[in-house]
């Protein structure tokens, strides 16, 4: 299926009942969502504003890479499949995996702590 040119769908029309994605912003306050035919840069940049000063987490996915990396958190989720996928490899990718598996469950352990109140974060 070819992808759509143009990265709106803001008119929520789909004449072509081509495939799209939906697009989330996440701040304290709001949740915002957007469908958009096109994971393109455009689309992201619809979604964030030509502007964008905060953080932005998300996967590796090119469609930000306009996006500062002085901006840029990768996603937990994503990292985590790739450490695990780095332990199955044979030889020393076997233990550097591990190790970066426990580091990442170790900090989650702590984080969870700072929110239940019981560790103190500073």
């Amino acid at each position: 299926m070819k992808q759509a040119k143009s990265c709106g769908n803001v008119d929520g029309c789909n004449a072509k009942k081509s495939l799209g994605w939906l697009w989330v912003a996440v701040t304290p306050l709001v949740t915002f969502f957007e469908i958009a035919l096109s994971r393109c840069a455009d689309a992201a940049r619809n979604l964030l504003g030509e502007d964008f000063r905060g953080i932005l987490n998300s996967d590796r996915y090119a469609a930000y890479n306009w996006v500062g990396l002085e901006q840029r958190q990768l996603c937990w989720a994503h990292l985590r499949r790739e450490f695990i996928k780095i332990s199955e490899r044979p030889g020393v990718s076997t233990e550097l995996g591990t190790a970066l598996v426990k580091q990442q469950e170790k900090l989650f352990e702590l984080w969870h702590r700072v929110r239940d109140g019981t560790l103190k974060r500073w």
